[in-house]
């Protein structure tokens, strides 16, 4: 039934199609409107189904023949994977919804590649814990990815998972949120903070990764 039904689908489009124009005349709208309609909706109709047909090659990565028309996708191989460092993001990007615990005055700085990383503070809730930094380039080293690769590591050992993305600022001076899960453990004095690098996973923009790394203290016991 499913076959059958596939095979008359086209059939049974057009036919609808050509009893809309008739329609359309018989009413009064006029043969060139009845006429565009017709051709407008027959042009969408092809425009649709080869795009389709063109996602669906895509996705299945193989190609596909019409009569004597062959549909293959630009490269074959394996399909495209989300770049690592969008990763841990959707494990650590609710960690501000939990209860406010405690916010923790910054100030620590570090240097490299003539880029100066800056911890503003740290703000610990229930779910995790946002570090928030500031990157200042300095002339003439370009401009920040909007991303950076990152770590935490505290004094008891606590396997942390972490992401950061840029929230705002200039080509210049970039804002940045470390999200990190879980929370510091009470029993923990110490936090670092570690950027690796700011990198842009996006093509389109070609931005070169900046290499550091970053290092940053947190005194735990810091109130």
């Amino acid at each position: 039934m499913t076959r059958r039904w596939r095979t008359a689908a086209p059939g049974l489009i057009l036919l609808a199609l050509v009893i809309l124009t008739v329609v359309l005349l018989l009413a009064g709208y006029g043969v060139p409107v009845g006429v565009g309609l017709l051709a407008g909706l027959v042009l969408g109709g092809v425009v649709g189904l080869f795009s389709g047909l063109w996602l669906g090659v895509r996705g299945r990565g193989r190609s596909m023949t019409i009569g004597s028309m062959n549909i293959s996708p630009l490269e074959e191989g394996a399909p495209t994977e989300m770049p690592e460092i969008f990763r841990d993001i959707g494990r650590v990007q609710r960690v501000d919804h939990g209860g406010l615990v405690r916010v923790i005055p910054g100030g620590a700085v570090a240097d490299a590649g003539g880029v100066a990383v800056e911890l503003i503070a740290l703000e610990i809730r229930a779910a995790g814990a946002v570090a928030h930094l500031a990157a200042a380039v300095e002339p003439p080293n370009g401009t920040l990815g909007s991303f950076a690769r990152v770590s935490v590591e505290d004094d008891l050992g606590t396997a942390y998972v972490a992401a950061a993305m840029g929230t705002s600022g200039s080509p210049d001076r970039m804002r940045f949120e470390v999200r990190f899960a879980p929370p510091p453990s009470t029993a923990a004095t110490m936090l670092r903070v570690r950027v690796d690098e700011f990198v842009d996973p996006y093509p389109m923009r070609s931005l070169a990764a900046v290499v550091g790394p970053w290092t940053l203290t947190v005194d735990l016991t810091r109130h």
